[in-house]
């Protein structure tokens, strides 16, 4: 069985349709001539239109950050993980994100979560998308958002937190809004 609710009810939705307009076999879903004519047909399952997810990107260099992030944002939208700012210079070429989470202090890189900032604000796809610094700096929050910053997470943070901050960019599920707001 599919353990992803949401496909589960469009699969069953998608039959459904598929059954109701055809009609089944042998069944009084519809007039005998209403179904002769739809049987020359093949069916096509229904194209039911799901609201789109959240494309986020991560840039983070530390794996159990990294899957922690994903870990609590996965639920609210789709995940791309970037461990380095070449990867994430790469994926900002290639994609176009709903909000962007980067950490400020790559290690090993000549380049950091500035240089993400500034790449991303001069790509047609993502120049106006939001971007989070992901940071344990000692910076103040209103020098990051001097600097282009949407919004600072200062680590260490909670999942709620980093919830409510991403709520404040992107439209999150109902249960998940109401998880924070408490």
């Amino acid at each position: 069985m599919n353990s992803n609710p949401r496909q589960s009810q469009t699969d069953l939705k998608q039959s459904f349709a598929l059954n109701h307009l055809i009609g089944a076999q042998g069944s009084g879903v519809g007039s005998s001539s209403r179904h002769s004519r739809l049987h020359r047909f093949k069916a096509k399952p229904v194209e039911l239109e799901q609201p789109a997810q959240p494309n986020f990107l991560i840039v983070e260099d530390d794996v159990t950050n990294a899957l922690f992030i994903e870990l609590v944002i996965e639920v609210a939208g789709r995940c791309t993980i970037a461990y380095d700012v070449a990867d994430a210079l790469k994926q900002l070429s290639d994609q176009t994100f709903d909000m962007i989470l980067t950490d400020m202090n790559l290690v090993g890189n000549t380049l950091d979560g500035y240089a993400v900032l500034d790449y991303a604000r001069n790509t047609k796809a993502n120049h106006l998308t939001p971007i989070a610094a992901v940071t344990a700096q000692n910076v103040t929050r209103s020098q990051f958002i001097s600097a282009g910053f949407d919004d600072v997470l200062f680590k260490p943070f909670a999942a709620e937190e980093l919830l409510e901050m991403i709520g404040r960019f992107v439209k999150l599920p109902e249960e998940l809004r109401n998880s924070f707001n408490r």
